[in-house]
């Protein structure tokens, strides 16, 4: 194993090959770093960075809810979304020669993204009643930030749109060469690094299209779950047989820590409902322990639920710096 790894590394170096994650004995292709990196700081930039400079030149209406209003335009433009690009591209895996089906399915996912996006956009500027901002200071009409982010979250979606499908085709293919490798994958934190993120700003966003309720965090709560199970769905059409149980275990691990983020941002979510989600994180650990998962995996679940930990300890000092004032939207 070291001579492979010294094998891989010189290679690296010499720029010969792709990188790889060295996961017990099976090389996992990764996209270089770089790439993502590169993928990630122009989400950031483009959107994010764009909004807030913007904001900051008065091209918005001061006298509507601005940027810092909306949880999926800071928490999610600013963090969730960069992250997610990074990890998505990274698990793509190195560019090479696509063949047909990787081709034809990342294009398909490319062109329901920009479709998506169009369609939400039109029913923003169709509906009389829509919500207005300062990019949408009146129904059917966005200023100039407006019509910019409008381009940019078509654009993004395409663009998400194009990876997950390449990543999921790649998974399919690599499922019918060589099935350790596509449960290896399902199993590794990469899984976590995609869903996570994009199971935390699909529950903002569900969250920022709702009124302050007492029923808004169960709402949430179902939103998540149903993209958990068609995550889970998606992962074991990708992976094919023997992966059922990792996909789902994958979908519930991603869960638990977006539901916390997402209600932790959530009116008057200052009650005993974090302990409750500790607790469950605590069980999760418990039980895939018993379930003999290999190192890395039940680290990652440990790690999540002392994210859940210090989420809550953070959330309580906010609370007594700020005297008991809770978010709002």
């Amino acid at each position: 194993m070291g001579c492979l790894q010294g094998a891989v590394s010189g290679n690296l170096h010499k720029g010969q090959i792709a990188p790889y994650s060295l996961a017990g004995d099976i090389l996992i292709p990764l996209a270089p770093r770089y790439r993502a990196l590169r993928a990630a700081y122009a989400i950031f930039c483009l959107g994010f960075g764009a909004l807030n400079i913007f904001g900051a030149l008065g091209l918005g209406d001061p006298r509507l809810p601005g940027l810092y209003s909306f949880r999926t335009a800071t928490v999610g433009d600013g963090f969730l979304l960069p992250l997610l690009a990074y990890a998505l591209v990274r698990s793509a895996g190195p560019r090479g020669p696509e063949g047909r089906f990787q081709a034809v399915f990342s294009r398909a996912g490319g062109i329901t993204g920009v479709l998506l996006g169009l369609a939400v956009q039109a029913q923003a500027l169709i509906d009389p009643d829509a919500r207005l901002d300062w990019t949408f200071p009146a129904p059917h009409s966005y200023n100039f930030p407006g019509w910019y982010h409008a381009v940019f979250l078509v654009s993004a979606s395409g663009f998400y749109g194009r990876e997950l499908a390449l990543v999921l085709a790649r998974l399919r293919e690599e499922s019918r060469e060589s099935r350790p490798l596509a449960l290896r994958r399902v199993r590794s934190l990469g899984t976590l690094a995609v869903l996570i993120p994009g199971f935390s700003f699909l529950g903002l966003l569900v969250e920022d299209g709702l009124s302050p309720d007492p029923v808004t965090s169960m709402i949430v709560l179902g939103s998540l779950l149903v993209f958990g199970v068609l995550a889970g769905t998606a992962l074991y059409w990708a992976c094919g047989r023997g992966t059922a149980w990792w996909c789902v275990l994958a979908a519930l691990s991603a869960l638990l820590p977006s539901y916390m983020l997402c209600y932790l941002y959530l009116s008057g979510s200052v009650s005993g409902g974090p302990v409750v989600l500790l607790n469950g994180a605590a069980r999760l650990v418990r039980a895939m322990e018993t379930a003999r998962l290999d190192t890395a995996i039940r680290l990652a679940v440990v790690f999540l639920a002392g994210l859940l930990l210090a989420r809550y300890e953070v959330l309580i000092v906010g609370i007594l710096l700020r005297r008991g004032r809770q978010y709002q939207p």
